[in-house]
C-alpha cells in the first residue's frame, strides 16, 4: 500500500509541472498572437491593406 502512495504522490507532481510547463507555453503563444502586427487588416480610404477575405471587400 506504501508503494501505491509514492508512485501517487510522484505522478501528481509530475502532472502539476507538466501543466505549468503547458500554461506558459499557452501563454507565450497568446502574447505572440497579440503582438503579431502581420494579422491586422488596415483600411485607407476606399481600399484594404493587409490580408483580405470576400467579406471585406465592398463592391
Amino acid at each position: 500500500m506504501e508503494t501505491l502512495n509514492i508512485i501517487g504522490s510522484v505522478c501528481s507532481i509530475v502532472s502539476l509541472l507538466l501543466a505549468i510547463f503547458i500554461a506558459g507555453k499557452v501563454i507565450q503563444i497568446n502574447m505572440k498572437i497579440n503582438n503579431d502586427e502581420s494579422n491586422k487588416v488596415k483600411q485607407k480610404g476606399n481600399s484594404v491593406q493587409g490580408d483580405q477575405a470576400g467579406r471585406d471587400i465592398t463592391k
